[in-house]
């Protein structure tokens, strides 16, 4: 994710002729930059808007890597959101709360920051073959914490599997999913059938394809979920107490008929899962700077850095353009897809084949 800087602003919505502000609320970013900031941002969306949009300083937060700062704020407010960036604050202390909340994100990646920063740095040097490295007893605690916050991941992700295929299941029954989620088909392009083409027209594919060497990754280390003991921190405890309202809740809407509000669970699950990542992802960072440029992290794991050769994808323009007959002898065609859309994004395990039903 980018590192770079910029402005959180909340920006608010008065009627032009009554006093008071609404309820909405935009949350969202500007890059650091010397001719934008968030009050010519407040220009851009003024146009077509019916009230007049206000913004000040007081809600306005500077912060390094202002993309993931802002991607926390969205899912962690996801239970308040409207549509796009607007969310709905139900009075003034939500509001200051939600400003609170981006200032304490702010302060955490000012800390934050230079780890991210030495770890991208780290993921493009290749590691030194054969070394391994003590950990330091701090860095244990953090292989420790990093596998109790995969396992917490882990527990959101299977339900809000549950939740995506309940969706699924109101869809096939015609219920009526608008303004939860979104149910598009998509109609997928020919494939182009690589493997087959290489085994036949071997010279061919070494024409229409080339040698590129790249620098891969694979970081092993506190790698797997372990399940906090009955000793587990208190956070945890809190988590675990969450995930069971939330399965409380669940279980009470009958489905499918009332699949709709499954999208408040769904929201929370994302919340959630948002606060558990934020730490998963720093945690990780800091045991990559334990490893630097070293091999292997002694009883951790390993993070392998390596160039590698690779084959580059079959030049299809220029195969169909000079060797048409035998470009179309290898394509196929994909079937097409149902993809499951959240607030415009694409949702984790939510694209399937169309069922033969849906064309009928």
């Amino acid at each position: 994710m980018s590192q770079k800087s910029g402005e959180i602003y909340f920006m608010r919505e008065r009627e032009f002729l009554e006093d008071g502000f609404t309820r909405l609320v935009k949350v969202g970013l500007v890059n650091e930059s010397k001719t934008r900031d968030s009050y010519v941002r407040r220009k851009d969306h003024q146009t077509g808007n019916p009230r007049r949009l206000v913004i000040s300083n007081d809600l306005i937060v500077k912060t390094h890597s202002v993309s993931r700062v802002e991607s926390q704020l969205h899912k962690r407010f996801a239970t308040k959101w409207i549509h796009g960036e607007w969310f709905k604050f139900d009075n003034d202390q939500e509001l200051i709360s939600a400003v609170s909340l981006a200032r304490e994100l702010s302060e955490e990646m000012a800390v934050f920051q230079p780890i991210f920063e030495r770890y991208e740095e780290l993921q493009k040097t290749p590691h030194v073959v054969d070394t391994t490295v003590v950990p330091s007893p701090k860095a244990v605690e953090i292989a420790k914490t990093r596998k109790i916050s995969k396992w917490k991941m882990n527990q959101c992700d299977e339900m809000l599997k549950t939740i995506v295929d309940q969706f699924w299941v109101a869809s096939d029954s015609e219920v009526d999913l608008d303004g939860v989620v979104e149910i598009v088909i998509r109609s997928q392009t020919r494939k182009f059938e690589k493997e087959d083409f290489k085994k036949d027209w071997p010279d061919l594919y070494k024409k229409y394809t080339q040698i590129n060497s790249t620098l891969r990754s694979s970081f092993r280390i506190g790698v797997g979920a372990t399940k906090p003991d009955d000793d587990s921190e208190t956070s945890t405890n809190e988590f675990i107490v969450e995930l069971n309202k939330i399965q409380a809740e669940i279980d009470e809407i009958p489905v499918p008929n009332s699949a709709r509000l499954l999208i408040k669970p769904y929201q929370k699950l994302l919340g959630l899962k948002a606060q558990v990542e934020w730490d998963y992802d720093y945690s990780q960072a800091q045991l990559g700077i334990e490893c630097d440029t070293n091999y292997r992290l002694e009883g951790l794991g390993t993070w392998r850095r390596e160039w590698k050769d690779e084959t580059s994808p079959v030049d299809q323009s220029t195969l169909k353009t000079e060797q048409k007959n035998i470009y179309d002898r290898y394509q196929s065609k994909k079937p097409d897809r149902q993809i499951m859309f959240y607030n415009g994004q694409q949702v984790k395990k939510g694209t399937r084949e169309v069922p033969e039903f849906a064309d009928s």
